[in-house]
């Protein structure tokens, strides 16, 4: 009789592990590449002189240093292939074609989210926390107030307050889970917690109506920024370690697309096999363009 009792029951739900969140397309300034091969914006590389004060007769001398330059962005190119059985199609309880094309498109852009971050610029996109004279100097490193074990609440506010106050009115927050959970565990002398989800001082921890911030300004986590406090050294030599940061991303950092690209399903390439073939292509790139929209915490060396 037991051969009369179901073996299984299948159900089309997908067990899987939770997407990373993808932040940097959503809050920089996307632009789309139509024909060209590269995007270009002109600069102000120099400013004019001041006014002076004078006499009524007299006027100020011919000012000559004002001048403009020149910022690209190119599309670099990003690819991806699977193959998938013809079978899978009808005899899956899941949608099989939405699914690929769905974990195809996530992976895409996590990549992407990745370069946004900590990308070197070399075909491929210049990333925020890259220390880089085409992007964020180390000029944007805030240490004021640092420590090589923990945040400290000195130092975020120096970040914060290394911008000018109109890249402050729109700027946002951008680090890891961990940096966060180390300032929200910040204590004063009484084991009160300095920082509520609504923003330093402020004695009511949750607003309603109001999105979590840190000093009055939102605040985002990325599993693909930095997750470790200290600055990291080889010998004498400092190099790259943790970072937060703060700015007006939509002022701050370009991203250009290739018009176009995206996944494609081919029945024939892979006929002999019974498979079909997905393939991917995206073209983006991406970079700082307004250092001073930006203010980074760097920890101090351990």
């Amino acid at each position: 009789g037991g051969f009369t009792i179901p073996y299984e029951q299948f159900e089309a739900d997908l067990i899987q592990n939770i997407d990373d969140d993808v932040l940097v397309r959503s809050l920089g300034r996307k632009f789309t590449v139509d024909g060209a091969q590269r995007l270009t914006f002109p600069t102000r590389a120099s400013d004019i002189g001041d006014a002076v004060w004078g006499t009524e007769l007299a006027v100020a001398t011919a000012d000559t240093t004002l001048a403009v330059g020149q910022r690209g962005l190119t599309p670099h190119p990003l690819t991806a292939q699977i193959l998938v059985s013809k079978l899978l199609y009808g005899q899956s309880a899941i949608n099989v074609d939405g699914w690929v094309r769905e974990r195809l498109a996530y992976k895409f852009g996590t990549v992407m989210e990745s370069a946004y971050m900590s990308g070197n610029g070399s075909n491929q996109p210049l990333g925020l926390f890259t220390i880089s004279a085409l992007g964020l100097s180390s000029a944007r490193d805030v240490i004021t107030g640092a420590s090589s074990l923990n945040p400290t609440a000195n130092h975020v506010i120096a970040t914060f307050y290394n911008l000018k106050a109109q890249y402050r009115r729109n700027a946002s927050w951008l680090f890891n889970r961990t940096y966060l959970s180390s300032i929200r565990r910040l204590q004063d002398a009484n084991s009160n917690y300095i920082w509520t989800p609504a923003g330093f001082g402020v004695a009511q921890g949750l607003t309603v109506g109001h999105p979590d911030q840190l000093l009055g300004r939102p605040y985002y986590e990325s599993e693909f920024s930095p997750s470790t406090i200290a600055l990291s050294s080889v010998g004498s030599t400092a190099v790259a370690g943790s970072y937060a940061i703060v700015g007006d991303f939509n002022a701050g950092y370009y991203i250009a697309d290739r018009s176009g690209l995206g996944i494609a399903r081919y029945d024939q390439i892979n006929a002999v096999t019974n498979q079909d073939t997905y393939i991917g292509l995206f073209q983006t790139d991406g970079a700082p363009v307004l250092e001073e929209a930006f203010s980074r915490a760097r920890g101090t060396s351990t």
